[in-house]
């Protein structure tokens, strides 16, 4: 705070002086880590005036810096699209959540927005944040549904399977209802 209220080379305090003349700026010294305030001394109103006047140069500066934090926060972090199938998405969210609040406590900088269960039409869930924590959960979301689309073949497969060896049966059935008709003539 100390050096935004004396400004590059004492610009700010500087310009205090030329606007109000009787101002008197007292400001920590540099080795002092534990003082924060700032003293305005001179005529009641110019102190007040130069106060709000520094109040709001402190306040410009507070948002520049957080513009800047946000901007590099923004470059830092990538966005993933999976194609996910609408059926699918209930594999990424987990029963209750339990998943995406799993993801979120274990990569903290990642936001996974999965669309609502009654849209029907998006294909897609989008993972953001940084770079390395949205390859770990994108890997992670992948590998669930991989796991979950090979649970589903397999059950086709032995649905298959079980209406084959049904229609065997069945033949056989018919096979032996035949021959058993041909004894009894």
């Amino acid at each position: 705070m100390r050096r935004h209220v004396i400004g590059p080379r004492g610009e700010t305090v500087d310009k205090l002086y030329q606007q109000y003349t009787s101002l008197v700026v007292r400001v920590p010294p540099a080795h002092d880590t534990l003082s924060q305030e700032v003293v305005l001394k001179g005529l009641k109103s110019q102190a007040s005036a130069a106060a709000k006047d520094l109040t709001q140069h402190l306040q410009d500066i507070e948002a520049k810096t957080l513009e800047a934090a946000e901007r590099r926060r923004q470059r830092q972090a990538c966005e993933e699209v999976l194609e996910v199938a609408p059926d699918l998405r209930r594999h990424v969210v987990g029963p209750g959540g339990e998943a995406l609040l799993k993801l979120a406590q274990e990569y903290p900088g990642v936001r996974v927005k999965v669309p609502p269960p009654t849209d029907t039409t998006t294909k897609t869930v989008t993972i953001r944040g940084p770079p390395a924590q949205v390859s770990a959960v994108k890997d992670r979301i992948v590998s669930r549904l991989q796991a979950e689309q090979q649970r589903r073949e397999q059950l086709r497969q032995q649905r298959l399977q079980w209406q084959g060896q049904r229609q065997q049966q069945r033949h056989q059935w018919q096979q032996q209802h035949q021959q058993w008709q041909q004894q009894r003539q």
